[in-house]
C-alpha cells in the first residue's frame, strides 16, 4: 500500500508541471459506494456543492475526460478562440445586441471551454439583467484565470444588479486598481448611488468624468446619473442642469428621458411631466419596460386606473422579471382592495 500510495503522488507531481490535465486513473481509485441516510434539502432542492481547482479546466470537463479516458489541455481550449470571433462578440455587446453575443459566447463554453469567454457571456446576461447567471458565468471567469479585470467587473455589476452592494463596492475597487478606466469607476459611483450615499456617488462622478475621454455615452451617463443624485439631494436647480446636458450629448436616449421623468418629475409630483418624458423614451425605444412600468405609475397617480393597468401590462410583457410592475401593481391592489392583485406583493419577494 505505502509503494502504490508513493506512485500515486509521484505521477501527481509530475502532472503538477505539465500544461493538461492528468487522467484520473493515473492518480486516484473511485469505488462506489453508499451515501448518507438523507440529503438535507432547502427549498426543495438538493445542496450540493463540490470544490476543485484542476489547472484551470472546469470540474464539469474534468469529470466528462475522465470518463472517456483522454486529456483535456487548457492550450487546445484557447486554440479555439481567434481574434475574429472575440470581436464579433465584442461588437454584438457594444450594439446592445445582447442575446446574440450569449448564444456566440455558448459555442465557445462548450466542451472545451475559453475561459474569456464567461467574463464576455455575463456580460451579456448584465445586459438584460439577468444577474444570477451573469454571477455564476463571472465567477467562473475568475476561477479560470484569477484577478481577471474582465470578470472582476461583470462580477461586481451583477453584484450590484442584485443588490449586494457591499461586495459590488469592493469589487469595483479591485477593477479600478488594476485596470482604471471611466467605466469602472462610473459603475462605482452608481452602487453607491444604490446605497444611498449621494454625495459619494458625486464624488465618483467626477474622477470618472476626468478619465472618460472623448467616450460622448459614458458622459452622457454620468451627466444623467449625476442629475439623478442631485434630484434625490434635493437640488432641483443641478439636477435639471444635469439632465439638460445629458440630453445635448444623448438627445435619443431614451433612459435620460426616463430618468428625468423619474428623479425630476413623478417625484415631485409632477406627473403631467412626467408622462410626456415617458412618452418619448417609449417612442424611442417601444420596447422599454420601466418606462412603460413609470408611465403606468404616473398614470395611475393621475386618477387614469385603468390607463395604468394597460401600461403595466404591456411593462409586463416586454419584461416579465420587472420587479418595479409587480410593485405598482400590489400598491393598486391595497389601494383599491382588489384580492386578486395583492399576490403581486409575493411576485416582488419572489424577484428580489
Amino acid at each position: 500500500k505505502r509503494n502504490k500510495a508513493l506512485a500515486d503522488r509521484a505521477a501527481l507531481e509530475k502532472t503538477a508541471s505539465d500544461e493538461s490535465t492528468a487522467r484520473q486513473k493515473d492518480v486516484a481509485t473511485l469505488t462506489s459506494d453508499s451515501g448518507p441516510a438523507s440529503i438535507d434539502r432547502y427549498n426543495r432542492q438538493r445542496q450540493i456543492s463540490v470544490n476543485a481547482n484542476i489547472d484551470r479546466v472546469p470540474l464539469g470537463e474534468v469529470l466528462a475526460a475522465a470518463h472517456d479516458g483522454h486529456e483535456l489541455p487548457l492550450a487546445e481550449a484557447q486554440a479555439k478562440n481567434t481574434p475574429k470571433k472575440e470581436a464579433k462578440v465584442r461588437a454584438w455587446l457594444a450594439k446592445g445586441k445582447a442575446y446574440k453575443a450569449i448564444h456566440q459566447c455558448d459555442g465557445m463554453l462548450g466542451r472545451d471551454p475559453v475561459p474569456l469567454y464567461y467574463a464576455l457571456r455575463a456580460d451579456g446576461y448584465n445586459h438584460i439583467a439577468e444577474f444570477s447567471n451573469a454571477r455564476r458565468d463571472a465567477q467562473a471567469g475568475l476561477a479560470a484565470l484569477p484577478g481577471n479585470a474582465e470578470a472582476l467587473l461583470q462580477l461586481a455589476i451583477a453584484e450590484q444588479g442584485l443588490g449586494l452592494l457591499d461586495s459590488a463596492i469592493v469589487h469595483f475597487q479591485l477593477v479600478e486598481k488594476a485596470a482604471p478606466s471611466g467605466e469602472a469607476r462610473y459603475r462605482l459611483a452608481q452602487a453607491f448611488q444604490a446605497r444611498h450615499d449621494q454625495d459619494q456617488a458625486l464624488l465618483e462622478l467626477a474622477h470618472a468624468e476626468k478619465v472618460a475621454g472623448d467616450d460622448a455615452g459614458l458622459h452622457a451617463r454620468i451627466l444623467r446619473t449625476r442629475g439623478e443624485c442631485f434630484a434625490l439631494k434635493g437640488d432641483t436647480a443641478a439636477a435639471r442642469a444635469a439632465f439638460a446636458q445629458a440630453l445635448q450629448l444623448a438627445p435619443t436616449d431614451p433612459v435620460v428621458y426616463n430618468s428625468r421623468g423619474w428623479y425630476m418629475y413623478a417625484a415631485n409630483g409632477d406627473h403631467a411631466r412626467a408622462i410626456a418624458d415617458y412618452d418619448k423614451a417609449i417612442k424611442l425605444n417601444p420596447n422599454y419596460s420601466y418606462a412603460f412600468n413609470n408611465r403606468g405609475w404616473s398614470r395611475y397617480r393621475s386618477g387614469d386606473k385603468d390607463g395604468a393597468m394597460k401600461d403595466l401590462a404591456k411593462a409586463k410583457r416586454r419584461k416579465v422579471f420587472n420587479p418595479f410592475v409587480y410593485r405598482n401593481l400590489g400598491i393598486i391592489a391595497l389601494e383599491s382592495g382588489d384580492i386578486f392583485l395583492r399576490t403581486a406583493f409575493r411576485k416582488v419577494f419572489d424577484l428580489h
